[in-house]
């Protein structure tokens, strides 16, 4: 009699099919290369972690290091041989982005230049993502610089792709500052007469605002004034939202309409973004013009005297004799008879209009008794 005990053929010894990278912040996956329908069972370190044709280690679940990975297969109760190769998790580098800019603060539209930094200086691609973009740039130093405009306020981020290494991801906020409102102003002042002075503030009647992704701004007031229909304007008064009248006054002598425009800046760090303005006029009337006097052809004690103004415009005039005025006013000054005693005196005229008044012109006013007959 005999018995046969049978022998399974050899399992196929499996192999392992690795991933391009194993970087720790990434989900790594490997494969049985030669997989035929066996049980394949997968040891890190010697330990059976997982089963399956697959074996995948989750971004992180690995710290970065060095791991014997292994794989068998297994059909009933026999295995195949161990297959072990070694494996290595690395971190990516890390990168870091220095914008150059006060407070990571610029102006709509302004260009600026960045530089990325890697810790590590392999042949590698470097994208840069934000609104206007991509740029990409390839670098071996471990530093590339990008040069971009921005629109608003948002992130810029940075991403690195090693030849054969780990890639990583840097996010930058830029702050972009701008004015949602100038506000408004006002002033109690009235029109000035030709070469007067200021007796009213400028105040705020309405604040200025910022967009409100512009919350890490302040506002900076600038005041200007212009007397040249604004082809030039001249700074005044300090970061304030009005202008007091102390300072004002001290523009004496104003003989033109003034314009005073307020500006309001989004400020970040000394970064002074958006200007926006207001404007009030203060008007200022037309000199009068200076009247002169026109005189009778003889001023004696004994006779009706009238004075004219030689070149009257429409205004009010009003009459002074030594200084003190007339009762009367107009285009005529008129002396009756034996109401001045003979001597000499100071007549003056002055036009008046509104609140304003002309020059005072003066001449001297010699007033003679007749002779006297026998």
């Amino acid at each position: 009699v005999a018995i046969t005990i049978s022998v399974n053929e050899a399992l196929i010894v499996p192999s392992i099919t690795s991933p391009a990278t194993t970087c720790s912040t990434e989900d790594i996956r490997f494969t049985v290369g030669n997989a035929a329908g066996d049980t394949y069972r997968w040891a890190i370190n010697g330990t059976v972690t997982a089963t399956g044709d697959n074996l995948d280690i989750a971004a992180g679940s690995l710290a970065a290091g060095t791991y014997i990975l292994g794989v068998y297969g297994e059909s009933g109760t026999c295995s195949s041989t161990l297959v072990t190769q070694t494996l290595t998790i690395t971190d990516p580098s890390t990168l870091t982005i220095d914008t150059g800019l006060v407070g990571n603060a610029v102006c709509e539209g302004d260009s600026f230049t960045i530089t990325v930094s890697d810790t590590q200086s392999s042949n590698t691609t470097y994208t840069l993502s934000y609104p206007g973009g991509p740029q990409v740039k390839n670098s071996s130093t471990g530093q590339v610089t990008f040069t971009l405009s921005l629109a608003a306020a948002g992130d810029i981020s940075v991403s690195s792709t090693p030849v054969g290494g780990c890639g990583s991801t840097v996010t930058k906020t830029i702050n972009i500052p701008k004015i949602d409102s100038a506000g408004t102003i006002s002033t109690n002042q009235g029109a000035l007469c030709y070469g007067g002075s200021i007796s009213s503030s400028i105040f705020s009647t309405a604040p200025a605002t910022l967009t409100v992704d512009s919350s890490t701004a302040s506002i900076t007031y600038k005041w200007y004034y212009s007397t040249d229909g604004q082809n030039t304007w001249i700074p005044i008064g300090t970061n304030t939202s009005t202008l007091v009248t102390s300072t004002l006054t001290s523009l004496a002598g104003l003989v033109t309409d003034t314009i005073f425009k307020r500006e309001v800046y989004a400020s970040i760090g000394g970064v002074e973004c958006d200007p926006e303005s207001v404007a009030i006029t203060i008007s200022v009337n037309e000199a009068l013009i200076v009247p002169s006097i026109t005189s009778p052809a003889t001023t004696c004690s004994t006779e009706d005297i009238r004075f004219t103004v030689g070149n009257a415009a429409g205004d009010t005039y009003r009459w002074t004799i030594n200084g003190a005025l007339q009762p009367t006013s107009g285009d005529n000054f008129d002396i009756a008879a034996g109401s001045l005693a003979a001597g000499t005196y100071t007549l003056g005229v002055y036009g008046v209009s509104g609140s304003c008044t002309s020059t005072l012109v003066t001449q001297t006013l010699n007033i003679t008794d007749p002779s006297t007959l026998t």
